[in-house]
């Protein structure tokens, strides 16, 4: 009787150590793909201003397929340098991509060709909001060679619905890899970017995030078209991958974490 007692409370003991190794993974699981939602939001984000420059410096007739009737764009040549302002106005505005914007993008250069190599723009945001997710932050954006500029961001997500602030920063290094040929259409210019990141979730969790493939981006597509982040974290056992796909324009990407994977909507 004694040892069916022993056998009985090893049994349970088994099942109660595997539920609890299970629901570790699960909860794994769930902040790798939590911490892989917001480093995209930040990402994506950054990347956004980023295109409203190189939109906004092309002149109105670039910019209005993207804003619609969204937003307002104003350019300040009176001083030294130019201040390109990207007014979307005090209400939300439902834009081409599907996201909601309000408020206001402000891209400063100097002056002469946006584009100049050796040029600097910085980006700044003023009371600006995506999906009512307000947006804090600066990319700085450097020049230095044919088709090629260096990035460094910062950004501060306040998540709508008292979901919590989110911070990120970044080095990227972006490579122009298609467009050349055709100055005058830029919505056919495609980037390659690499570099790393860190942030910390508005749960508190700390990340760290390395391109492990070169993210893609094209000026006709508000997403991400393809690449891989590595993801680490002191609460998470393993790496966490997150594949943006083969290069589609689409809001999907999938999140690998040990061995199982996951079909995230960005």
């Amino acid at each position: 009787m004694k040892n069916k007692k022993l056998l009985f409370v090893s049994i349970l003991s088994t099942l109660a150590i595997g539920l609890s190794v299970g629901c570790r993974k699960n909860q794994q699981a769930n902040e790798a793909a939590e911490i892989g939602q917001q480093s995209n939001s930040a990402e994506s984000t950054s990347m956004d201003l980023q295109v409203m420059g190189d939109e906004a410096a092309s002149g109105p007739a670039s910019f209005q397929p993207f804003a619609a009737a969204c937003a307002n764009l104003s350019y300040d040549t009176t001083g030294v340098n130019v201040r390109i302002t990207v007014d979307y106005g005090s209400t939300n505005c439902l834009c081409e991509d599907g996201r909601y914007r309000r408020g206001k993008v402000y891209i400063d250069y100097n002056g002469g060709n946006y584009y100049a190599i050796g040029n600097v723009i910085v980006f700044t945001t003023d009371n600006f909001y995506v999906n009512d997710n307000k947006i804090q932050g600066k990319r700085v954006v450097r020049h230095p060679a044919q088709d090629q500029w260096t990035i460094e961001a910062d950004a501060t997500i306040t998540f709508t619905d008292n979901a919590g602030t989110a911070t990120w920063k970044s080095e990227r290094t972006r490579i122009q890899t298609g467009g050349q040929s055709t100055p005058l259409n830029i919505f056919d210019n495609t980037y390659e970017i690499t570099g790393s990141a860190t942030g910390i979730t508005a749960q508190g969790r700390g990340y760290e995030i390395e391109i492990s493939s070169p993210l893609l981006i094209q000026l006709n597509c508000r997403y991400i078209k393809s690449g891989e982040l590595t993801i680490k974290s002191d609460g998470l056992k393993k790496e966490a991958i997150l594949d943006y796909g083969s290069g589609e324009c689409d809001n999907q990407a999938t999140l690998t974490y040990r061995g199982k994977v996951k079909q995230l909507n960005l």
